[in-house]
């Protein structure tokens, strides 16, 4: 990026040399996206609804009946997944997640037998899995990280 200004004005040029530096590296703003969209993202196990605002795929009869914890929370049986979602944050982007191997799975589903058969020759998944989206960006979520970039260039402006 290059920005050219001729101005005489000290104070101008040295708030728009903030702005831009506070643009090169935006870790402590990642930082912040991130610990946001770890809660957002935590918030949906309560309210069982996607990024978007859809509800999840209710569970099986089948599945629910088998289930002996959390019968009506979509996503819990004992926590795991929401426990273990974590973000990594960088000089220009954010990434959430979580390290539990089913992850994916509960987000994206997964039809019968997708991951082959066990020793016994039963599907795995023995059943259809629908896709439960957790990561995202909501509506709510793209609000607060505008506002947290622009916050963030501002007070770069604002330091002296």
């Amino acid at each position: 990026m290059r920005v050219s200004v001729e101005l005489d004005d000290r104070a101008i040029v040295d708030a728009m040399n903030r702005a831009l530096g506070a643009a090169r590296d935006l870790s402590p703003v990642m930082r912040d996206i991130g610990e946001s969209l770890l809660n957002s993202t935590g918030e949906r196990f309560g309210t069982q609804t996607a990024p978007d605002g859809s509800d999840w795929a209710k569970l099986s009869p089948t599945y629910k009946a088998r289930k002996r914890r959390n019968r009506d929370k979509i996503g819990t049986l004992r926590g795991h997944l929401r426990a273990t979602l974590a973000y990594d944050a960088g000089p220009d982007s954010v990434v959430i997640g979580s390290p539990r191997i089913y992850a994916g799975t509960f987000h994206f589903g997964a039809a019968k037998g997708a991951y082959g058969t066990s020793r016994r020759g039963l599907s795995i998944p023995w059943g259809d899995i629908p896709a439960r989206p957790v990561f995202g960006i909501s509506d709510a979520d793209r609000t607060d990280i505008v506002e947290a970039l622009h916050d963030h260039i501002v007070a770069s402006i604002r330091r002296k």
